[in-house]
């Protein structure tokens, strides 16, 4: 956005130094010339005017658009955050399920591993005998 409003400085310090040179010109011009050709120079000016005042517009319209696409991009950059976080909050949330289902798969596996010592042992109730 710095960039733009640079270029536009820059654009209207050019448009400036343009439309002086000209009147100077024209200044010297309609001491030394006659009507006529004063008027011929007169159009000149007013048709560079003219295109200068079509540069500068140009350069309005180029600003007002890359400000619509700098507010744009900010709104996009805005709904993509969000919705990178609320993708982080679901893989934190799925992390602790993951976490929480391996300790219930080695609770199971200890469970059983200890079921099955037990089982090889014979009841108490035979051994007390």
């Amino acid at each position: 956005m710095e960039d733009v409003i640079q270029k536009r400085i820059i654009a209207n310090e050019r448009v400036i130094g343009k439309l002086a040179n000209m009147v100077i010109r024209f200044q010297e011009m309609f001491e030394e010339n006659t009507y006529a050709e004063c008027l011929e120079q007169y159009t000149e000016i007013i048709n560079e005017i003219t295109g200068l005042e079509i540069d500068l517009n140009k350069n309005d319209f180029i600003e007002e658009i890359s400000e619509k696409e700098y507010i744009q991009t900010e709104k996009q950059v805005n709904e993509l955050q969000l919705k990178l976080n609320k993708i982080f909050e679901q893989i934190n949330l799925m992390q602790e399920q993951l976490n929480s289902e391996k300790q219930k798969k080695k609770n199971r596996e200890e469970y059983n591993t200890i079921s099955k010592l037990i089982e090889d042992y014979p009841p108490t109730s035979e051994t007390l005998v």
